[in-house]
């Protein structure tokens, strides 16, 4: 009769060998996708990019790292941005794969969790590398999303809603389960409506310039607005 714990060892020792491979291709999976990703050479000018692995082969972190803000912090020093970061690691036990983003953060203000949970469970090496290109574009839409002088598109604005409503995250250090279906519909005419308004704010103001200075006989001022 074989040990009773064989079976979850071996289930380890599978996912492990899974990761290894993994990471193995991982760096360069990486840069190949990234050269494709739309915005990503800006993000990269700005914060310097970076791939880090564990000696331990346990861990895989892609990060954009710091850039000086336009601005001072707190104690009047050049303020400093850390970019956002995505990381796999897989626990020492039980062979569970855990995939989770880390928004921008600056003294001066951030977004309200400290991450979120793309996915926790069982991964083949597969499994990971199939989904690296939505992770990366994930990435890239929540450095505009996190970041404090960046313009988020509508689409960023509503993958990061889907994501933390319907992904768990920590908020405080406290974790935060998604919503019941319940919760989540009326979670999403709200958020539908906030983002009509904003998005129809920017023209009517526009409009709104546009014709005060018209009023006021500065026309050849309107060339300027945007």
């Amino acid at each position: 009769m074989g040990s009773i714990f064989a079976a979850e060892r071996l289930r380890h020792e599978i996912a492990h060998i899974e990761f290894r491979y993994f990471l193995k291709n991982a760096r360069s999976d990486i840069e190949s996708i990234c050269r494709s990703l739309e915005r990503f050479e800006a993000l990269k000018k700005e914060f310097s990019f970076g791939i880090v692995s564990s000696n331990e082969e346990d861990h895989l972190q892609v990060e954009f790292r710091k850039r000086k803000l336009a601005f001072k912090d707190l104690e009047g020093n050049a303020a400093i941005e850390k970019g956002p970061s995505l990381v796999y690691t897989i626990g020492r036990t039980g062979g569970v794969v855990t995939t989770i983003l880390f928004p921008a953060s600056s003294p001066l203000g951030g977004v309200p969790e400290d991450h979120i949970f793309l996915r926790i469970g069982p991964y083949s090496a597969h499994q990971l590398r199939s989904r690296l290109r939505g992770d990366l574009t994930d990435l890239v839409s929540y450095a505009f999303v996190s970041g404090l002088e960046t313009d988020p598109s509508i689409r960023d604005r509503l993958r990061f809603w889907w994501l933390r409503t319907t992904h768990p995250h920590s908020v405080e250090k406290k974790f935060v389960r998604p919503l019941t279906p319940g919760k989540l519909f009326t979670s999403a005419s709200k958020f539908t409506i906030t983002s009509l308004v904003v998005a129809l704010m920017k023209p009517l103001a526009f409009v709104i310039a546009y014709i005060i200075l018209v009023y006021l006989g500065l026309s050849s001022l309107t060339q300027h607005l945007h």
